[in-house]
C-alpha cells in the first residue's frame, strides 16, 4: 500500500513522519519523489496493508492532515 503525505514545510518533516511510524512499529519505505506522488511538496511511502489505518490516524494526529492511501502497485 502507498501513503502519499503532503509536507507542510521542509525535508525535516520526512524524518518526523518516519519517526511517528517507527514508534508504532509500522515499517515505512520512503520512495523517491515522483513515485507515485507526482506533486511537489508530497512524499510517497510504502507501508504494509495492515498498518495503513493506524499510520494515517497517527500522521493526522501529528499534524499531517493531508494523507491519502492507495492500494496495489500504483494509484
Amino acid at each position: 500500500m502507498w501513503l502519499v503525505v503532503e509536507l507542510p514545510s521542509s525535508e525535516e518533516q520526512v524524518s518526523r513522519i518516519v519517526t511517528v511510524l517507527s514508534q508504532l512499529e509500522i515499517p515505512a519505505e520512503v520512495v523517491e519523489p515522483g513515485v507515485p506522488a507526482d506533486d511537489p511538496g508530497h512524499i510517497a511511502l510504502r507501508v504494509p496493508a495492515e498498518g495503513v489505518v493506524a499510520a494515517v490516524l497517527a500522521l493526522e494526529q501529528h499534524g499531517f492532515t493531508r494523507v491519502k492511501a492507495y492500494g496495489g502497485e500504483g494509484r
